[in-house]
């Protein structure tokens, strides 16, 4: 009992104590008069701090880190504390117990995804990365990032992942490519999302990634004033189009930067006056 109030944790005493119930409510209190005797199991509930923990994986399918912070709540009955924590979508949820009798402990940790479209994209992104990694053979660790608890580390084992997670994995990490190059943040996207507009932003994300893509002009039609085709006739060089550059997200024009347009050395086919 001593070792129970010191440390807290769950002890079963199974001889030399009884328990004796007082002021009983009727009809209770008739039924029951003498102490009560077999397994008693007493429960001490220790101080529960916050816990401010980095969850680090690293499996077959992706390597992942992300930091939650987690406060304390109360406990089922067969445990003695529990935290519960989110980010991005990742609710985690960690429960202990001790067996003072045994001389040893449990820890359980349980996670899930939901969708949020309101978290930052870059926390949706780490979050979905997550648990995509949770389901692949590897390591995960639990670490704590104030250095005050010991960090606890356990095998991956691999499991099924449901398409619909790989696909907000891939629309998220399109969304932050598009986030980064507009300097803005994305539009949330909506509750129903059809797999080709997915494909249409991760093709656009990866144009972004590559820092543009080459078109090639074989013929091309441009009007303008009477001295268009003297700037073209004393032009050598090459010739320079610009303008801005958006990408259609969700039904919004966002503005990714600037596209250029260099034409090469051109010969004029034919100029024509219209007007």
């Amino acid at each position: 009992m001593a070792e129970l109030l010191k440390g807290g944790g769950l002890v079963q005493l199974r001889e030399g104590a009884e328990l004796a119930f007082e002021r009983l409510p009727k009809p209770f209190g008739d039924l029951i008069r003498d102490p009560v005797g077999g397994v008693i199991t007493v429960k001490a509930v220790p101080i529960a701090e916050p816990w401010y923990m980095r969850l680090e994986v690293d499996s077959d399918l992706a390597q992942a880190s992300i930091d939650v912070d987690l406060g304390p709540v109360e406990p089922p009955p067969d445990w003695v504390s529990e935290w519960r924590g989110s980010k991005g979508g990742f609710d985690l949820v960690i429960r202990t117990r001790w067996s003072v009798n045994q001389g040893q402990g449990e820890t359980a940790l349980a996670c899930r995804y939901r969708s949020l479209p309101t978290a930052p994209v870059a926390d949706r992104v780490a979050a979905l990365r997550t648990m995509v990694a949770l389901h692949g053979k590897g390591t995960m660790r639990a670490v704590d990032r104030t250095g005050q608890r010991t960090a606890m580390e356990k095998q991956t084992d691999p499991r099924p992942v449901q398409p619909e997670l790989m696909e907000l994995w891939a629309l998220n990490e399109a969304l932050l490519q598009i986030e980064q190059f507009s300097g803005k943040p994305a539009p949330p996207p909506p509750d129903e999302i059809r797999l080709a507009e997915i494909d249409r932003l991760r093709a656009a994300a990866e144009v972004l990634r590559a820092g543009g893509e080459m078109v090639r002009l074989k013929e091309a039609t441009m009007m303008g004033d009477h001295t268009l085709v003297q700037q073209i006739q004393r032009s050598f060089s090459e010739i320079t189009v610009s303008d801005k550059a958006f990408i259609k997200v969700f039904g919004q024009e966002v503005e990714v930067g600037e596209r250029v347009i260099s034409l090469p050395l051109m010969k004029i086919k034919e100029a024509r006056r219209r007007g």
